[in-house]
């Protein structure tokens, strides 16, 4: 693989992740069953993207 592929795929990640603010917490503690979801449905493509990498 060359830099440029690597950078072209990096891009296309930092374009799939949002930036949420982490900084205020929701009501409640999320269980981590509800945290794996969340995670797998707003970051889905992207770790996919990443394990191609």
């Amino acid at each position: 693989m060359d830099a440029s592929f690597i950078e072209g795929q990096a891009q296309e990640v930092r374009g799939l992740l949002p930036a949420p603010d982490f900084s205020q917490p929701g009501p409640s503690a999320m269980s981590l069953e509800d945290a794996m979801d969340k995670i797998d449905g707003e970051y889905g493509d992207a770790l996919e993207l990443l394990g191609r990498i």
